[in-house]
């Protein structure tokens, strides 16, 4: 297997520095454009042989390092029961969230193969279309991420409901945490039992909470999830607009500090405690303009990673719709062609 992904993750020393991008297989992809007109999206996710061709396609196509499971972070949301419609320029809506909040609250055992045999078969139709030689990333959203799509509305990025919610109902927001946190180890161990090579975890939104309420809130039960995990596999954690809340992910049990654009890379190492590997950064809006602008972008961000040990080369978010695939190939021959300082 080429484990030059794997290697950086851990902080080792690399031949190249190694790159994929969050939304690998995205609607910017010629292969997903033409099934996406046959399909809806939770049906391309919920079939394992058009999933795996998909992510195995979109490696193929960029000659990227590592592959992502094609999937959605809402998807544990979904295995125990809650109906959720994904709108174009909505997002994720949940159809009912007085029953979504009883069915989480309700939940005593989850046996995530049972739940979503559909994942973990895909996850093995695609090691075998990579023929084991490219590692695969498994991923969920973490449950601040994941129970704010309960209560905000589209793309509300404030998150003032889930906030509300959160300050007035102490208990019950322990008990919600507590079950998703349980359904996520799950979720997570059963993709490493099937063969992902490492696992991200998405806390995009968690950046909303000032660093107390992150503190009291929600850090013991993001810490929960990576203690519940093997140390032989990366595991990366990933959060936007989160700058002020570094140094304290960098006290959890994870290996690769994922930024977005808002935060120079040494600064984000230096802020983790020299502790982590980093991942990231560059904004996406550079990869859709191109040309001279992304790439003096790129330059900068790859000169700035050679004070840092460990570095995976990613975009600070998710590749946007409007991305030319020409610009992406670019961008990986540009950051395979930089070597990684000793």
């Amino acid at each position: 297997m080429n484990d030059i992904f794997i290697r950086a993750c851990f902080g080792k020393d690399v031949e190249y520095i190694p790159v994929w991008f969050m939304r690998q297989v995205g609607r910017y992809l010629p292969e997903y454009k033409k099934l996406r007109q046959k399909y809806s999206l939770f049906e391309l996710i919920k079939n394992p042989e058009l999933s795996a061709s998909l992510a195995s396609y979109a490696v193929k196509f960029l000659n990227v390092d590592a592959a992502i499971l094609f999937s959605d972070i809402t998807i544990p949301l979904m295995s125990i029961g809650i109906e959720i419609e994904m709108i174009e320029n909505f997002g994720p809506k949940i159809k009912d969230r007085k029953e979504a909040l009883e069915k989480i609250k309700n939940i005593n055992s989850f046996n995530a193969k049972d739940h979503m045999p559909f994942l973990f078969e895909g996850i093995q139709k695609l090691k075998n279309y990579l023929n084991d030689q490219i590692p695969i990333i498994g991923f969920s959203a973490a449950p601040f991420t994941l129970i704010s799509y309960l209560f905000e509305d589209g793309l509300s990025r404030d998150l003032t409901k889930t906030k509300i919610f959160m300050l007035n109902n102490n208990d019950e927001w322990k008990i919600i945490m507590k079950k998703i946190t349980y359904i996520i180890k799950r979720f997570l161990q059963e993709q490493i039992n099937h063969g992902v090579n490492a696992i991200q975890l998405f806390d995009s939104w968690v950046g909303a909470l000032s660093r107390e309420d992150y503190v009291n809130y929600v850090k013991d039960y993001t810490k929960e999830i990576f203690e519940s995990l093997p140390n032989n596999i990366p595991k990366i954690h990933f959060s936007l607009n989160s700058n002020h809340l570094i140094q304290d992910f960098a006290e959890l049990n994870f290996d690769v500090l994922s930024i977005d654009w808002r935060i120079g890379i040494f600064e984000a190492y230096i802020k983790a405690n020299h502790r982590k590997s980093i991942q990231g950064n560059m904004d996406p809006v550079f990869a859709v303009v191109g040309g001279e602008i992304m790439e003096n972008k790129l330059q900068k961000i790859l000169n700035e990673s050679e004070q840092i040990r460990g570095y995976i080369f990613n975009l600070g978010h998710g590749v946007l719709k409007e991305t030319p695939v020409d610009n992406l190939i670019r961008i990986v021959n540009i950051v395979h062609n930089k070597r990684q300082k000793k």
